[in-house]
């Protein structure tokens, strides 16, 4: 029988021993494409705080991300099974997507009832968006398959595809002068499409990767039931890390109006913006580890590799992210959404906070993928309990008396405990290879995090602090190149 596809769709497939991901190549591949897609990302924004008034503006926020924190059920632990098994189950690939899609079919009457219920109470537009978060959140295990199965080149051209799809609909909606329901259309249907175009890729490279690789079609290996299953453990862990992501403007949205919470969106556009690079590498490094099958060896190499990439990342990171906060939204973005005019706060010192939640969620990712990738769901789960409870407890107490600049302090804690925790917990064998010139070295870049704090400090001028902060970069890069010898 032929198994030759057309030629569109050919993928020569690496065996096993061979590798099929490659975390730098992966990862700057991704991050590649990011860089387009922020622009785009960001140029959408732009439009939106021009086409929206300010309260409308924060509205769209606290709907959508409400929306993405309600429709994780869509993925309800799938991506990170997905991650842990897939890259060393490859014959299974097509039946493991039909079963993705039984499993979303599945459940697609209850969002539907929910929709109604939602436009029966609230204004249409706002059952619009909750149908973008629906597609958004849908995507993200087709995402992760594509990625953990050697085709994260599909995924980095679909990023850039929806964000360039979503910047021109939301133009057009301006130049026509259209209300918030008309942005909320394009909201609604760019995803949707994205989605369905994503899903016709999975199954293509699904059906040459098991036809490629030997396997048994007579036992169901992935069933819709087995698949839940299986990444039901992991669905507390998905749902917190939702909540930890949404948990800054909730606590805003109950404490502060609208207006700061349109202020703070800018400071988060620009902090998720970069917050897509520690999350790419993230998600590189769950199927990378996870292919190395228990070799111990192998898995303390990967580990070192990846620790010495991302501290690398972390200077440049921030004094890029600092620089790019400094110039381009006070460019693009109106002004009284920057500079409010009660001068408390402006979306630049808010964002100077968020940088240090940006570090450190950088420097966690090797630990804590690595608990992800070898660790029980229980240990996981807890793990990630007690760092969003950390961070709930957090906003609790300093939201209500500091406002955006609690907010912004809460993104912080919930890294540093995993940062501490996943160390803590690390698989045996790998922990007890780990020096003293590892650890010493990854205090001093959680010091090193907290660098975007001297702006706050009494006679230190915007550019007199960035001065400072590239000189302290600077030491830090020596520190790194020489201690990595």
């Amino acid at each position: 029988m032929s198994t030759s596809i057309a030629p569109t769709f050919q993928i020569n497939i690496m065996p096993l021993d061979k590798r099929v991901i490659s975390l730098k190549r992966d990862s700057l591949m991704l991050i590649f494409a990011e860089f387009f897609a922020i622009i785009f990302g960001l140029l959408s924004q732009v439009i939106l705080t021009r086409g929206l008034l300010s309260e409308d503006y924060g509205l769209w926020i606290v709907v959508f991300d409400a929306a993405l924190t309600l429709f994780i059920l869509a993925d309800p632990g799938i991506s990170t099974l997905i991650g842990r098994e897939l890259p060393t189950k490859l014959e299974k690939s097509l039946e493991f997507i039909h079963s993705t899609l039984k499993i979303q079919l599945l459940i697609l009457p209850l969002f539907i009832l929910l929709s109604i219920l939602l436009y029966a109470i609230y204004p249409f537009f706002i059952v619009l968006i909750c149908i973008g978060g629906l597609s958004l959140a849908s995507s993200s295990c087709y995402k992760s398959f594509l990625r953990s199965t050697g085709r994260a080149n599909w995924e980095a051209i679909i990023r850039v595809f929806d964000r360039l799809l979503l910047t021109l609909g939301y133009f057009l909606i301006f130049s026509l002068d259209g209300d918030v329901t008309d942005f909320a259309v394009i909201l609604c249907i760019i995803p949707s499409f994205s989605l369905f175009i994503i899903i016709f890729l999975c199954l293509v490279h699904s059906k040459q990767l098991s036809k490629e690789n030997s396997s048994d079609t007579s036992k169901k290996y992935y069933s819709p039931i087995s698949i839940i299953k299986k990444s039901l453990p992991f669905f507390m862990f998905i749902a917190l890390f939702q909540i930890m992501d949404r948990m800054d403007k909730f606590f805003l949205a109950l404490n502060v109006p609208y207006e700061d919470l349109a202020t703070y969106g800018i400071a988060l556009i620009v902090y998720f913006a970069g917050l897509t690079i520690p999350r790419i590498i993230r998600n590189i490094l769950l199927p990378w580890f996870s292919e190395s099958l228990r070799n111990d060896e192998e898995i303390r190499n990967k580990f070192i590799e990846a620790s010495k990439f991302v501290y690398f990342l972390s200077p440049v990171g921030i004094i890029s992210a600092q620089l790019i906060m400094m110039t381009i939204p006070i460019v693009v973005f109106p002004e009284e959404y920057i500079f409010p005019d009660h001068e408390r706060f402006s979306s630049e010192s808010i964002f100077r906070i968020l940088l240090i939640s940006w570090s450190l969620n950088l420097l966690m990712a090797p630990s804590f993928e690595m608990i992800r990738s070898f660790g029980s769901p229980t240990l996981l789960n807890s793990i990630s309990f007690i760092s969003v409870s950390g961070s709930a407890l957090f906003g609790l107490i300093f939201v209500p008396e500091y406002g955006v600049y609690g907010a912004a302090g809460l993104t912080c804690v919930a890294p540093l405990l995993f940062i501490i925790f996943s160390h803590k917990f690390l698989i045996s064998s790998l922990k007890i290879t780990l020096s003293f010139r590892y650890y010493s070295r990854l205090i001093v870049l959680i010091l090193y995090s907290f660098s975007p704090i001297l702006f706050f400090m009494p006679m230190i001028s915007a550019i007199s602090g960035f001065i400072l902060l590239c000189f302290i970069s600077f030491i830090m890069l020596v520190f790194l190149i020489n201690y990595g010898k």
